[in-house]
């Protein structure tokens, strides 16, 4: 009879888990499902400690459940996020470029902190979310004699910006959604061209709307872009959502993008700073970049051009 009693239970729980998981997992434009997609990092943890629970509790049909559901969760995340490889490329003999995104206002109690942190990444191209005026005094002087060129949209609210490279410009626009604005342009390195996008999209993950602006403005970026395709091409920013979200996945299907990314980020430090990068190029190597203080505020990455078939050795 104890046995009969317990079994509904065990079904009620089953049923659940299979519920969320698949809830989370389905592209529908529901605001719920969206919320419940936005956390599959956290169920995936959630999921693989119940399962030890119920490992523990000697209840096989439920620890089951909840380990094969961590695995799906696990699976969708790596697929969304990156799919293509897990790896790192070993180093060529082709140009390489590299390139941060800074978040200025992730650790805007000592600038010092923030400008010896991109000088110590040495990357070839900076870009610099929430330049407010009193930050873009700072950089233009303390970035200046590593970083000649410079171009910048300086504003009082979270979206001012600021490209600061050590190669020239071959091109540099602006172009704008919903009065935000978006850097469009081109580097040459050594006779190499690479071309960039520089972005900072609102906060989202709060309402439907929030869903709406963010999916429009990463279309102005993708049309902007779309020229681009034919060249080596990077996109950056501040998307303000993580990297296995349907909207940077639509994105980078778009635009034919790969996620730097190899690893995951710590629990409760989840990235909002992205690099994607295009066909003709390969990721070398990428990682976080902090304050001598543990403060996460940017991304680096490094990337080299594919090796000519004509010249590959084997």
């Amino acid at each position: 009879m104890q046995r009969h009693l317990r079994r509904p239970t065990e079904v009620l729980l089953i049923t659940g888990m299979l519920l969320i998981t698949l809830a989370s997992l389905l592209p529908l434009d529901i605001e719920l499902l969206r919320s419940l997609g936005s956390e599959k990092h956290r169920m995936m943890l959630g999921m693989l400690s119940a399962g030890m629970l119920f490992l523990f509790m000697s209840k096989q049909r439920l620890f089951v459940t909840a380990f094969g559901c961590t695995a799906a969760l696990c699976y969708f995340i790596k697929v969304s996020s990156n799919g293509d490889t897990i790896m790192y490329y070993p180093p060529n003999d082709e140009e390489t470029i590299r390139i941060s995104h800074i978040n200025a206002n992730a650790n805007n109690d000592d600038y010092r902190d923030i400008i010896r942190s991109i000088l110590n990444s040495d990357a070839d191209l900076v870009t610099i979310s929430d330049v407010t005026p009193d930050w873009h005094e700072t950089l233009s002087e303390a970035l200046a004699a590593r970083y000649p060129y410079v171009h910048a949209t300086v504003r009082i609210d979270i979206f001012g910006q600021a490209v600061f490279s050590k190669y020239r410009f071959t091109r540099i626009d602006t172009f704008m959604y919903d009065d935000i604005p978006n850097y469009l342009g081109t580097i040459e390195k050594n006779g190499k061209f690479f071309h960039f996008t520089s972005s900072h999209t609102s906060p989202s993950f709060l309402d439907t709307e929030d869903y709406v602006q963010l999916t429009n403005h990463l279309g102005t970026i993708t049309r902007n872009a779309e020229d681009l395709k034919g060249g080596p091409y990077i996109a950056m920013g501040s998307f303000n959502t993580l990297a296995w979200s349907s909207e940077l996945a639509d994105f980078r299907a778009s635009l034919s993008l790969h996620n730097s990314r190899r690893s995951a980020t710590q629990f409760g430090k989840e990235a909002y700073e992205h690099i994607f990068y295009s066909n003709h190029l390969e990721c070398t190597g990428y990682e976080d970049v902090a304050t001598p203080q543990g403060t996460m505020i940017g991304v680096v990455g490094t990337y080299q051009f594919k090796e000519s078939p004509l010249v590959a050795k084997f």
